[in-house]
């Protein structure tokens, strides 16, 4: 299994997400979808004297959502990411990770930045927060 295919099976347990599809790489025109982005490849952090490699994996998990023109809506999409990015934090607390092939053992996953508005067209628009996934890569 991919590290992406991995990371989605993981998001798709999250229970914020009922309500919509959760694509790669793609996010339609239509809300309620949600998409996981690769943003790079592996990244080294650190490297280890047995060989071992310390990597990150970058992602961006956007949605696409209705434009808010209403203050309670405008807040019930910046609350959708608070809470999105703290349950990426009690997961990674609680150590319930992606379940990544054999030889990469997950450390955290976190939200690097918050959900912000991208971009918009017509009636609807894209928001997006950086992710990043760190694991261990056995040599």
């Amino acid at each position: 299994m991919s590290i992406t295919e991995a990371i989605r099976e993981f998001m798709c347990s999250c229970p914020l997400l009922s309500s919509g599809r959760l694509n790669v790489d793609y996010l339609g025109s239509e809300p309620r979808e949600y998409a996981i982005i690769r943003t790079g490849g592996e990244e080294l952090v650190h490297s280890y004297a047995d060989g071992g490699k310390l990597m990150r994996f970058d992602f961006v998990f956007a949605s696409r959502e209705w434009i808010a023109k209403s203050v309670d809506e405008q807040l019930a999409i910046a609350e959708f990411y608070e809470k999105l990015a703290l349950w990426l934090e009690e997961k990674t607390a609680k150590g319930e990770l992606p379940k990544l092939e054999a030889g990469l053992s997950p450390q955290s996953i976190r939200a690097i930045s918050a959900g912000r508005k991208k971009d918009h067209a017509g009636d609807t628009a894209k928001y997006q927060m950086e992710c990043s996934l760190i694991y261990l890569k056995e040599e």
